[in-house]
């Protein structure tokens, strides 16, 4: 079982020698210590020979090993003379006075993975790495950073340091202290060369313009951004949509065409409102508006998804505005705004974080790159504030669709599946009047059911639909719409 190693006790200092012959003695001294290193890890190395420590089947190997090595650089570290905070500052920086600089320039707060990353390239490639150490307080002993592993694509990650510090030597030989903790940032250096802090996050600040893994993809919000996978894999196209005339130009006015045109509008406006409200019962396709535009500015515009109930407070609200502008050209899709927008749910913490929405919508910001999607099912009930100029000042309806929507929302949902002779698409969009785009799914989808069920196929794994299935499934729904109406009315007629 492995056990941890105590802290090694610097001996009382001694009289001040010869530096020259202290480096002699010094490289001797290594010399006759690394073959005994060698021996002492080399049984645990032969032990791992040809072992795949990736592997979950080796994962308490490869933990045993993990832990092992973390014990050997603690070992190493601990004969370094920063043996805590104090002394490691004051030793390097050469000065018991010093000026702290926290972490309220953190380059990337809701993308802590592009923090990590940039702090960790900045220390390695543009500055002299002198050492790394990791205290687990100010007080406690040396030991050796901790690292965690960060998406840095959809499909990549990178182990970089998350409590380390760095002593970093500049060209000028001038020298600093970078700490990161648990992701956040501060810089150390003396008084009088603030210079050297603002030179450090200024590169850090460039390197997260140059290098922003995140920029032109699709990212959703859950406490922090990260990338988002669920697109739909079906191609969705404007016919799908039930829009009435003069929609789908209107959005793409203020979206793709907006986008294209975007130095014009910089040079003729900075503040050029592009916030757009989509309005309509549910299932009538704003959700599959924004799937269009993901596919349709794939790669050329950052999409940031978040739906209301996510933003709990006003720092979440001004964090997101503030990466959104970081990776301009964005969209942010804000789904839901009932909860946030609806008039008449006042408490101080919806206030709040509405405040801070109208405020990043119309402020001092300059949001000429960005563009607020939002959508909501009752425009009607929305608080006054969130309609105003330059907000959501233009609104979309988005209908039910008619009955020449329906029937070709209806061929194309079920385009791939075989139908019997006796099915007619035409009259089934006649008689689902009420229908959104969703409800017409779910229609097929109860009609795939019933063939199942009956045994209704036109080879060996392709269901064959007949009327009678669209029948069952109509059914079924007119049972669900009765019954919810019914309970509707039972709840409006309760006394009291």
């Amino acid at each position: 079982m492995l056990t941890l190693i105590s802290p090694v006790r610097l001996a009382a200092p001694k009289p001040a020698a010869d530096p020259k012959e202290v480096e002699k003695k010094l490289d001797e001294a290594i010399e006759n210590a690394l073959p005994k290193i060698e021996d002492a890890i080399e049984p645990v190395n032969d032990l791992t020979q040809g072992i795949d420590l990736t592997l979950r089947a080796n994962k308490a190997t490869s933990a045993k090993v993990g832990q092992f090595g973390q014990l050997v650089h603690e070992v190493g570290v601990q004969i370094h003379p920063f043996r805590n905070h104090n002394e490691m500052v004051e030793a390097w920086l050469g000065a018991t006075e010093f000026h702290r600089f926290s972490d309220s320039r953190n380059p990337a707060p809701m993308m802590p993975a592009l923090s990590l990353k940039a702090v960790s390239e900045v220390c390695h490639k543009q500055y002299k790495l002198v050492h790394m150490t990791a205290p687990p307080d100010w007080q406690g002993h040396a030991q050796a950073p901790k690292f965690t592993q960060v998406r840095t694509d959809y499909d990549k990650t990178e182990t970089v340091p998350q409590s380390v510090i760095y002593l970093l030597e500049d060209d000028q030989k001038n020298h600093i202290i970078v700490q990161l903790n648990e992701g956040h940032l501060s810089v150390l250096a003396h008084n009088d060369q603030k210079e050297l802090v603002d030179e450090f996050y200024g590169k850090v600040n460039t390197w997260v313009g140059e290098n922003n893994f995140y920029k032109n993809k699709v990212l959703s919000y859950n406490g922090y951004l990260d990338f988002h996978d669920g697109l739909k894999a079906s191609k969705t196209t404007w016919a799908d949509i039930a829009l009435l005339p003069g929609s789908e130009e209107l959005i793409k006015a203020n979206t793709t065409d907006f986008f294209a045109n975007l130095e014009l509008y910089k040079k003729n406006g900075r503040f050029a409102n592009r916030n757009l409200l989509m309005a309509g019962p549910p299932g009538t396709g704003k959700s599959m508006v924004n799937d269009i535009l993901m596919e349709e500015l794939k790669g050329k515009v950052t999409f940031i998804y978040v739906t209301s109930k996510s933003l709990t407070g006003p720092e979440a609200v001004a964090g997101i505005f503030d990466a959104a502008r970081q990776m301009n050209p964005a969209i942010v899709v804000i789904e839901d705004l009932d909860m946030l927008g609806a008039a008449g749910r006042e408490n101080s913490t919806r206030r709040n974080v509405l405040n801070e929405m109208l405020n990043q919508l119309s402020g001092v910001f300059d949001n000429t790159a960005l563009v607020v999607m939002g959508s909501t099912n009752s425009v009607s009930q929305f608080d006054e504030a969130m309609l105003g100029p330059l907000r959501f000042s233009t609104v979309v309806p988005m209908p039910l669709p008619d009955v020449s929507v329906r029937e070709r929302i209806l061929q194309k949902i079920t385009s791939k599946l075989a139908m019997a002779p006796d099915v007619n698409l035409a009259d089934l969009a006649a008689r689902t009047e009420k229908f959104s785009g969703a409800g017409l799914t779910e229609l097929k989808e109860l009609a795939v059911q019933s063939a199942i069920h009956a045994g209704s196929f036109a080879s060996e794994r392709r269901v064959l639909l007949r009327k009678e299935d669209f029948e069952k499934a109509l059914e079924v729904i007119h049972l669900k719409q009765q019954y919810l109406e019914e309970a509707r009315k039972e709840q409006v007629n309760k006394p009291g």
